[in-house]
């Protein structure tokens, strides 16, 4: 479509006044005549003012935009921000017209994760997997891992979880609904819970199993939800436990989720490619695809290392012992020495651990943080979001919590019977993930040899 003289000066004055019509007209025009710098300006404006029908010309702006400095690309998108009311952010709009990476996909039980909208905005390394659906207009950012294996995953449009942040279930007891447009921070875990519409989640926050978080709540930085809490509407919640401090309104909301939203974005561009290695391991560990392994890294049978996790023995060995699990997003970084977990042990979702020592049958609960020197003994459970301190050591046979982690209460056999409970779980889920990743694989490699279809884990840049 090709517009003249005086259409083109009609459109350009509509288009300022806010008219998506006219600026879908300016966007077909600058396609139809090649010219791609502009398309991609006139693409992000369209956009922003929600103009129709203007999908059809996303794989020229997009090959247009690949093509475009990385500083040209986010400087178009800061001048089309500024003249836009409400617009979504620069690297929001550039990570948009980009071509985006795809997830890793993988099913559980042969069930496969399902998407409303066939474009997904994903960062390298970022995976969905199993009894997952998800609304139009995600973003996943970098490393940041959907896991619905025992139970599913129900989520809203306009999703954004950050980098290396976490989405998952409780084996079958609780499932996770997570509604619309809620921002999630990287390093966070959104754990077999209720999450209302607009929530904000920020950076290193733990909402664990049975709650329910109400719609429009923000809950701030290295926050923990302690499990089937309530949290009402219209509030900002902080520490551990998370608390109301004060309301909030929804402006101040948005413009939070706004600012998240772009920290979210900015990730996908300069992200880090996954690359598991797994040479001269025993045949029956699991290592998941996007997990990434550096150094001297020894494991024993049975055990399993989940998505995004990053271990990087440096100088030293990281030992894991027989049956331990290390769940999604886990950070292990030897410093000064080795790190070395006993058998029969779990580590929850996005722990970080330093050269330290834990003994057999322990749980180190969700996004803890575990300090260099630190000694744990056998029959531990550190309870989710705890920190322990340098050198410091956490007797067998308690529960310890806090930050610095303290002796909380005697480890009874309930609560025995939920850790042991928990190496059988994951014993099959790593089975059955193991098998899915051979599958693919083999499906891969016909690929390469033009049998079958291509990877749904590639980049596409």
């Amino acid at each position: 479509m090709q517009l003249s003289r005086d259409q083109l000066k009609l459109s350009r004055a509509a288009a300022r006044k806010g008219n998506h019509a006219a600026a879908a007209q300016l966007l077909a025009h600058s396609v139809a005549l090649g010219h791609g710098r502009l398309s991609v300006r006139r693409f992000m404006i369209a956009r922003g003012l929600q103009a129709p029908d203007i999908e059809t010309h996303r794989a020229y702006c997009s090959q247009a935009a690949a093509k475009m400095p990385l500083e040209e690309l986010l400087a178009t998108a800061r001048a089309v921000a500024d003249c836009l009311p409400n617009n979504e952010g620069a690297y929001t709009m550039a990570v948009d017209i980009l071509p985006s990476f795809k997830p890793y996909i993988l099913p559980f039980d042969s069930i496969e994760p399902s998407f409303a909208t066939e474009h997904r905005l994903c960062g390298r390394g970022c995976c969905v997997l199993g009894k997952v659906e998800i609304g139009t207009r995600p973003l996943l950012a970098t490393n940041a891992v959907i896991r619905a294996d025992g139970h599913y995953v129900r989520i809203g449009d306009s999703f954004f979880l950050g980098e290396n942040a976490t989405v998952h279930i409780a084996h079958d007891i609780y499932p996770t609904h997570i509604g619309h447009r809620v921002t999630v921070g990287p390093n966070a875990v959104v754990h077999a819970c209720d999450v209302g519409d607009d929530c904000v989640i920020e950076a290193d926050a733990v909402i664990l199993d049975g709650s329910k978080v109400e719609s429009g709540v923000v809950i701030e930085r290295g926050s923990v939800v302690f499990p089937r809490s309530t949290l009402a509407t219209g509030y900002v919640y902080a520490g551990v436990p998370a608390k109301p401090v004060r309301a909030i309104s929804p402006e101040e909301r948005e413009a939070r989720a706004a600012q998240l939203r772009e920290e979210i974005a900015r990730s996908i561009l300069v992200g880090e490619e996954a690359d598991a290695n797994s040479s001269g391991l025993p045949a029956d560990v699991f290592i998941a695809k996007t997990a990434r392994l550096s150094g001297t890294i020894e494991m024993e049978s049975g055990a399993s290392i989940f998505f995004g996790c990053q271990l990087d023995a440096g100088a030293f060995a990281i030992h894991i012992g027989r049956n331990v699990n290390i769940q999604d997003n886990t950070r292990i970084h030897c410093m000064a020495g080795d790190f070395t977990i006993g058998a029969n042990s779990t580590i929850g979702h996005n722990a970080g651990l330093r050269d330290c020592r834990i003994g057999e049958r322990s749980l180190i609960g969700i996004g803890c943080t575990v300090s260099s020197g630190t000694v744990v003994g056998d029959d531990v459970l550190l309870a989710a979001g705890a920190v322990t301190e340098h050198g410091q050591h956490l007797e067998g046979g308690w529960i310890w919590a806090g930050r610095p982690a303290r002796p909380l209460a005697r480890l009874d056999e309930a609560k025995r019977e939920m850790m042991s409970g928990i190496i059988g779980h994951y014993s099959n889920y790593a089975e059955a993930y193991g098998q899915a990743q051979s599958r693919l694989e083999q499906q891969l490699q016909g690929a390469s040899n033009g049998t079958t279809a291509s990877s749904p884990y590639r980049a596409s840049r």
